[in-house]
This record gives structure tokens, sequence and C-alpha cells, in this order.
């Protein structure tokens, strides 16, 4: 694994200096060195080498190379570092620091065991070479699971994959450079074979791509096809007289594909992630399909798909992304009852969906999206392991008492229904909930009884009266949001007891007329009590954003900047 700062610090300073700390004019570049080589033992080992007794002037040179890439010495030593990998983990390596940077390991796992198969034909698992790639520092494993392949190792992948090919790019095992791609499509090679294993290519900035339908026939390898549309505007790819074949791959993505239907000749046995979201399908694929090693389906805002794909035989099937499909009425049961290994069920905003077919136990099921569901207008029956239920905007009038059985159910949303009625009182025996979510909803009129391990309870718009007494037992509520309730009363001294209460919002409570009591003024980071009828303001309104919302939001952006910074990078290869 990558050494943390003072660790790292401590070798390069070894190699360096020959002691563990750095000379104290050289202790400023030394860091900058250290953060340049991010953690990488061998890396750190070499440069440091480099730059014993070497003069500032030197190390300000050095430092530049590092910051361009083009340190070759360093280029070099991690190349003897790759070379000293056996095979199966040269290859992973590659496809890791290529393909799939900075995506959940057990995703990329699943994808690459069907890739690599022995001389048996066994398949190869991936899972012992990963791990001998981190203990080998070639990649790293994030708090989130999440793969990663330092910048200076995959400029190094580039080079591999490159090396000897610049001039037949169907040679190589990948291709992910526009104009490469395109020459590839567009020319004759002849009687040349393409050797292409990979393809995967960011089209929503460069032009138009055409392909002709035989192309893929010249294409046995092919295992990974990959077209991501960051704009979704349009397809930026053309198929000159449709497209009859595609190889047997192992994960497809094509962002905005553009026919009504997947090619009659596509052997999906070894496909493992299929995403064809914002594309024209008005049929996934025709008939049944042994889908066995299916594990991600995406058919997010596919607008024109009017027919649920057939997924009686994706018995393994995890993830299943329907949201915004504006033409589905109902989904048949036969396609839903296989899904025992289902865990994401994501279908929100299909407006013209009225229910989930009755008695489906899925055994697996822990997230279900509803939300923005419109024409819904009951509650579903539901598998006991879901833990996260969106329901958010629909139409639903009633939670059934039979929702006690969800004895593992965390997060509940139901805002902006405004049909629903009051909760039942035995919510209060889902001691697993700690969101609740029922703001926007103006025929709720009573406190829902819930829990006392509830945190989060957004009750902001509702036309509840009184906040009971038994609030005080809610030990460990930290968001409350009742802005908005016109026809709240005062809130009741047992209030004072939640002193794990953080967040409170008042706002526009127009009867409120007291200051709540509370446990601290200064343990709490939100106090909104703005439009309301308090003369006696003892406490001072103050307004911060609960982290509930902020880490998310910080955690998105985080990953947008790294997206694309690994975006841009792959654009101005070659």
């Amino acid at each position: 694994m990558p050494l943390r700062s003072t660790q790292a610090l401590q070798l390069f300073s070894k190699h360096a200096f020959k002691q563990p700390r750095p000379s104290e004019d050289y202790r400023e570049l030394s860091i900058d060195v250290v953060k340049q080589l991010g953690g990488l033992p061998l890396a750190l080992q070499v440069v440091g080498g480099s730059l014993y007794r070497r003069e500032l002037e030197f190390w300000e040179d050095k430092l530049d190379l590092l910051r361009s890439n083009s340190d070759n010495s360093l280029l070099k030593a991690l190349r003897v570092s790759y070379e000293a990998l056996d095979e199966l983990e040269k290859k992973i390596f590659l496809y890791i620091a290529l393909c799939f940077n900075g995506v959940n390991m057990d995703r990329v796992r699943k994808v690459l065991d069907l890739f690599f198969v022995s001389s048996r034909r066994r398949v190869l698992p991936t899972r012992p070479s990963i791990i001998a790639l981190m203990e080998k520092c070639m990649i790293s494993l994030s708090n989130t699971n999440r793969l990663w392949v330092h910048d200076l190792l995959q400029d190094m992948a580039e080079d591999i994959i490159c090396d000897g090919k610049d001039e037949k790019p169907w040679k190589r095992l990948m291709l992910w450079d526009f104009e490469d791609i395109n020459h590839v499509f567009s020319s004759n090679v002849g009687d040349e074979a393409i050797e292409v294993e990979s393809i995967f290519l960011d089209i929503s900035k460069g032009n138009e791509l055409n392909i002709t339908p035989d192309i893929f026939r010249k294409m046995p390898n092919l295992k990974l096809l990959k077209y991501t549309n960051s704009s979704i505007k349009q397809s930026r790819t053309r198929m000159i007289d449709g497209l009859d074949y595609l190889p047997t791959l192992r994960y497809l993505r094509w962002d905005a594909y553009n026919l009504k239907s997947l090619p009659t000749q596509f052997c999906m046995t070894s496909l493992v992630e299929l995403n064809l979201s914002h594309s024209s399908i008005e049929t996934a694929w025709n008939g049944t399909q042994d889908l066995a090693n299916l594990r991600i389906l995406n058919l997010t805002s596919c607008n024109h798909l009017t027919e649920f794909p057939d997924l009686s035989k994706a018995t393994n099937l995890e993830t299943l992304k329907l949201s915004h499909c504006d033409n589905f009425v109902e989904i048949p049961e036969s396609s839903l009852r296989p899904l025992n290994k289902l865990v994401h069920l994501k279908l929100s905003d299909c407006k013209k969906l009225r229910n989930l077919p009755n008695n489906i136990n899925f055994k697996s099921l822990r997230f279900l999206h509803l939300d923005g569901c419109s024409s819904l207008e009951e509650f579903p029956f539901i598998s006991e392991t879901v833990e996260k239920l969106l329901l958010n905007k629909t139409t639903i009038q009633y939670v059934p008492p039979s929702i006690e059985r969800l004895s593992r159910l965390k997060e509940l949303r139901l805002s902006g229904c405004k049909r629903l009625m009051n909760l039942p009182d035995n919510i209060k025996n889902l001691t697993s909930l700690t969101d609740l979510g029922l703001a926007n909803c103006p025929n709720v009129t009573s406190f829902p009884e819930v829990g006392t391990n509830i945190q989060w309870l957004n009750l902001n718009r509702t036309s509840i009266e009184a906040v009971p007494s038994t609030i005080g037992d809610k030990s460990e509520l930290r968001y409350l949001n009742m802005s908005g309730c016109d026809k709240l009363v005062n809130l009741p001294r047992t209030l004072r007891k939640l002193a794990q209460l953080m967040y409170l919002y008042l706002r526009g409570c127009i009867n409120v007329t007291s200051s709540p009591e509370l446990a601290g003024t200064k343990t709490m980071k939100a106090l909104d009590l703005h439009g309301t009828s308090i003369t006696d303001q003892l406490v001072n309104s103050k307004s911060e954003e609960p982290p509930r919302c902020e880490v998310p939001v910080i955690r998105r952006f985080f990953m947008k900047q790294v997206r694309e910074h690994i975006k841009k990078r792959k654009s101005n290869r070659g």
C-alpha cells in the first residue's frame, strides 16, 4: 500500500539524506517531491537516491520533471517493478490502471473474473492478483473500497500498451484515443487481425464516430466496450446500416445508444454489466437470454422502452436501474420473481408505474427507490430485508400497519406525498429506523410515533399541531425540521432532554410564541426561529448546514473532480 505522509518522508529521507529526516534547507522541497510521488515506496527510493548530495538547483529541476511526468529514470524503475509481475498480474494491473481506475473493487473483480481463463478454460479468479498488486504498491484501495492507480503508474501503463505499436493501433490490447479508434474503425487493415480486447472512449467531446457493422466481426477478442457520453445531449456514434452483431462481451456501456434494440447476434452469456442509459431502445433484447453472469443492468432514462426486459434467467442480478423510464405501466411478475440476489432496485420517476407485483419477496433487496412514481397509489408489499425505501412524490394515501415487518428499515422517505395521511402508531416498533422524511405532506396532522433510535426527522410544511412530550425519549435525535408548520404551537419542555440535538428548524411557525428549551445552545449548529412569534429570544438564531447534507455534497464534489481529472488525462493521451 502507498505509505502515509510521515512514513513516505522518512523513507525518502533515508535515501536522499541517509537519515530519517530531511535537512532543514531541503525540507520544503522534500515535502513537495514526496507529494508528487504519491507514497510509492519504489519511487521514493529511486528518486531519493538520485538526489543524494545534489545541490538545490538539481532538486528544483528534478521536481519540475516529476510535475511533468518526464523523469525517465523513475519511469524505468517503475517499469522494472511491472516486469517483476506474473502475466496475470500484468494484465489485471493494465485493466485497473486504464479501464477501472477509481471504481469499486467488488465491481471490478466481478467483471475481470470472466476476462481470464486457464489453458483448461477454467475461470481464473482475480482477487488474489488484486491483493498481490496492492502488496506490491502497484494499486491502492481507498476507504470507500475503490481501486486507485497513481498518475505515474497510469502513464507507465499507457506506454506499455502503445510500446512498439504506435503505427498499428489494432495490435494493441486497449484503445482509448478517438483518433486511434476512428482509424481502426474506418481503415482497411487487410488480413491483419484486430487484437483489441477493450475499447473505452468519452465521445461527448470528440467528433462523431462512424461505425460500420462488420467491424465488430473482426474483433473476436473484444471483451469490453465502453462509450461514455457525459453530455447526454445526443448520440455521437453513427452506425451505417445499423448493427447486427457484437462479440461475446463481458462489459458493455453505450450511453445514448441510438438503435431500437441490441443486435440479434449478440451472445450475452458472459455479460457482467450492461449500461444503455439515455438510449433509444424500445426492446432491450429479443426473447429469453442466458444472463446468468449479469450483475448490473442500467437502463436509466430509456424513454422509448415500452417492454420490460425479460430477466427470468438473470438469477445473479444485483443492481437494476430503470429510473426515468416513462412508458412502464406495470412490471411482469415473471421478470422479478427469479431475482433473489437483487440488492438495488431503482425505479425513480417512472411516472406511469402503478404498482409492483404482489408477493415478490426479494431475499436480498436492501435499497428500493420509487420516488417520483406519481401514479403509485399503494404502499408496496416488499421484503423484510429493505433498509432504504424512497417513496417521495407518490400518490400513496396510507402506510399500512404491516410496515412493522420491515425490521431492518433505516431510512423511509415520503416527502411530497400530498395525499398521505398520518402514519400508523406501530411505526415506533421499527427500531432500526433512523431517518424519516414527511416534508410537504399537508394531510399529516399528528407527530409520528417513531422509535427511540430516530436521528433525522424532516416534518416541514405538514399540518402537525403539537409535538408530544415523548419527544424527550428520542435520545439519538440530532435533526428536527418543522419549518412551515403554521399550526404548530410551542414545543414541550422535554425537548431539553435531547442532548444530541444539533439542528432545529422552526422557520415560519407563526404560532410558536416561546423559545424552545434546549439542552445547551453551545452544541447547537443550527437554530432557525425566523418567522415565529417568539418575543423572548433567550437564544440567538444561527444557521449551519447539517453534516448529513454537507458531507455527501463534499464527497460528490471531490469524486467529480477526480473523474474529471481522469477524463482529462485520457483525452490528452497519445
